[in-house]
C-alpha cells in the first residue's frame, strides 16, 4: 500500500504539481544536476521600502525549477516580500526589463511563514548574454518600512545546470 509521500512523488515525477491545477516538465525531461541555492537576508531594522537584495545568480543554460520556496520571520507590521529579477540582455541581444515579481507577487510578511515561488518559476531558463540574472528579494510596505531588526529570510532555489 502506498503512502501519502509516494503518492506524492509519483504524481512529480508524471509532471503533476500541487493542487493539480499546474503542471510541470517531467522530472527526466531536464537532464543535468541539481543544486539548491540558499539566500539569506538579514533585516537590520533601517531598511527602506523598496530594498532589493540580490538572493541568488542564475548563468547561461541554468533552468530554475519548482518547489522553490521563500521562508521569512515575522519580519514587521505591513511589510511584504517579492521575488522575481533584475534586468537582463538575452542571448539574441534582446533586453529584458527587471520584474522583482515574476516569481512572487508582494505577499505578507506580517507573520513568519513559507510560500513556494510561482509565476513562471518552473523552466525559467537563463538565457542570458550578461554573465548572470540576478534573483532579486524586493521588501515594501505601504507606509515608510518598518522592519524588526535580526529577522531573516530565506530563499532555496532548485536550479538543474548541465
Amino acid at each position: 500500500m502506498a503512502n501519502r509521500l509516494s503518492s506524492e512523488l509519483n504524481a512529480y515525477e508524471n509532471g503533476q504539481y500541487g493542487d493539480g491545477t499546474r503542471s510541470l516538465q517531467k522530472a527526466t525531461a531536464i537532464r543535468g544536476k541539481v543544486r539548491q541555492f540558499k539566500g539569506t537576508v538579514v533585516l537590520d531594522g533601517n531598511e527602506t521600502n523598496g530594498l532589493t537584495v540580490e538572493i541568488a545568480r542564475l548563468y547561461h543554460g541554468q533552468v530554475l525549477r519548482p518547489l522553490s520556496k521563500l521562508y521569512f520571520e515575522s519580519l514587521g507590521a505591513d511589510v511584504t516580500v517579492s521575488v522575481g529579477y533584475d534586468a537582463y540582455t538575452k542571448r539574441d541581444g534582446t533586453a529584458v526589463p527587471a520584474n522583482p515579481t515574476a516569481f512572487l507577487g508582494a505577499t505578507t510578511a506580517t507573520a513568519a511563514g513559507s510560500v513556494e515561488l510561482n509565476g513562471n518559476i518552473d523552466g525559467f531558463e537563463a538565457d542570458t548574454k550578461d554573465e548572470y540574472i540576478s534573483i532579486i528579494l524586493t521588501f515594501g510596505q505601504a507606509t515608510a518600512i518598518n522592519t524588526t531588526a535580526g529577522r531573516k529570510a530565506v530563499a532555496h532555489l532548485d536550479v538543474v545546470e548541465n
